[in-house]
């Protein structure tokens, strides 16, 4: 899995992957992407048995990671966006 913080995962960005043959590979996250979000990283995963110079897939689910320790300020817009979309507290 691949921890990626809430507001890459709403407005999109890029992490890190790590690959079993220890690279890191950047991945493009696209806005609104859910939690448990699978990406495909063809031919970057476990080497074929006998055959290491082909490579399975690689899969990396998203993990959505909320902000800790909030602000008054940030607490503050969050609610603000929370009202917006039609939460009310329920």
């Amino acid at each position: 899995h691949i921890d990626v913080p809430l507001a890459v995962a709403m407005l999109g960005g890029e992490t890190h992957v790590a690959t079993p043959d220890g690279r890191r590979l950047m991945l493009r996250i696209p806005a609104e992407t859910s939690n448990g979000r699978a990406f495909r990283l063809r031919g970057q995963g476990m080497a074929h048995l006998g055959q290491p110079e082909q490579r399975g897939d690689l899969f990396a689910e998203v993990t959505v990671v909320l902000p800790k320790q909030l602000t008054a300020e940030q607490r503050g817009l969050f609610e603000s966006f929370a009202r917006s979309v039609g939460y009310t507290g329920q």
